[in-house]
């Protein structure tokens, strides 16, 4: 990848080798959590930007009558095919490369019952052409689930100064970015998890450190603030199901249901 693009495929190789029976049960934990499904069963699924493929394998485990998952990183592209094939899927799974701007690839895949992005739309450059994409793959009374980085203003600009600058730095000391980051995260983590609010950075498919490259090498970067996303779904026919909205840095989740 170049300089203005984070290796976000090897940051997911690096927590695949993580990837184990307790990972996956909380990924399954996380999505009936905030859907509200107990299962997917039946259901064509589709997860853009597919990650380690974690996701990709619980969908299928819960019952998904068929998932494509595709990422427009190699490294994600042939980790996923790993974790997949590590454990074997219940339902069909097919996993390829591909690039969510693409508008006629994306056309060509038809339409989907669950259409999956979670944090990967703001990576693309064009996140408003990117959700328009991923918006056009869900069926009428389908599901979108989302989720993008939050608008923090003049904040954000700073945050998208430090991804410049750790993409720019040689990879020997890019990791003196990553470690304040980190350390400053720790007793917010310590106090979560002590007092029963945390909620388990596997069940996303992520550790700590993992988390704090991700955020402070993530380039691209865009941000949208949640009456944006809103304002751009609704026009679309799409009505808000359900979101988690923060406060600070990091993402806002949304689950929407495009109207019948």
């Amino acid at each position: 990848m170049g300089r203005d693009r984070f290796e976000f495929g090897r940051n997911w190789e690096r927590f695949s080798h993580q990837i184990d029976a307790e990972v996956i049960r909380a990924a399954e934990s996380s999505l009936r959590e905030f859907t509200g499904l107990d299962d997917f069963r039946g259901m064509r699924v589709i997860d853009i930007g597919c990650g380690s493929g974690l996701f990709t394998l619980a969908f299928s485990r819960m019952g998904a009558a068929e998932v494509l998952a595709f990422d427009f990183d190699p490294d994600s592209v042939a980790t996923t095919r790993k974790v997949v094939s590590s454990a074997p899927p219940t339902g069909a799974v097919t996993v390829q490369a591909g690039d969510v701007l693409d508008r006629a690839m994306m056309e060509s895949l038809g339409q989907f019952d669950f259409v999956y992005s979670w944090g990967v739309l703001h990576h693309t450059g064009d996140l408003w052409t990117a959700l328009e994409n991923a918006a056009d793959r869900v069926k009428p009374d389908g599901l979108l689930y989302i989720a993008l980085y939050n608008d923090q203003g003049w904040k954000s600009r700073v945050w998208l100064r430090i991804k410049q600058l750790y993409n720019a730095w040689p990879k020997g000391i890019r990791e003196l970015l990553v470690l304040p980051y980190f350390a400053s995260s720790l007793p917010v983590y310590a106090w979560r998890k002590l007092t029963g609010r945390l909620r388990n950075r596997h069940a996303r498919g992520m550790t700590l450190w993992t988390d704090a490259r991700d955020w402070i090498g993530g380039l691209p970067f865009q941000v949208a603030s949640a009456e944006q996303v809103d304002e751009y779904l609704g026009q679309k026919g799409f009505q808000r199901a359900k979101a988690v909205l923060t406060a600070s840095h990091g993402c806002n989740e949304f689950l929407y249901r495009r109207k019948g």
